[in-house]
């Protein structure tokens, strides 16, 4: 029985928990392959695939760079990072607790 089959069937697998870390450098990726907050992963990228397709509106084409607050946006920037990050920690601790389900004995 190859991999998929045993996911369709609903044998849960192992998943490693560095690749959850990367993939959760796009806020969401890593919930999703982890699988344990499949709904919030989700929304999350969602969100994240709006701001960034906000980012680029032409309506903000016009407003001047020093108008906008140079402060404001190294605010933004830090902002996104340190979500990036606690993202990743997240998702690796989510892919360990995962592992750890698994690797419990039924009583």
């Amino acid at each position: 029985m190859n991999k998929s089959t045993q996911e369709t069937q609903g044998v849960r697998t192992m998943k490693n928990p560095t690749l959850a870390t990367l993939l959760n450098i796009i806020p969401g990726l890593g919930y999703i392959y982890v699988g344990r907050k499949r709904i919030f992963g989700l929304l999350i990228l969602i969100t994240v695939l709006l701001s960034i397709a906000n980012a680029f509106d032409p309506v903000y084409a016009d407003t001047p760079y020093i108008e906008s607050g140079l402060i404001w946006e190294l605010m933004y920037v830090a902002t996104i990072i340190l979500a990036i990050v606690a993202f990743m920690y997240d998702g690796y601790h989510d892919a360990v607790a995962h592992n750890n389900t698994l690797n419990e004995k039924p009583d």
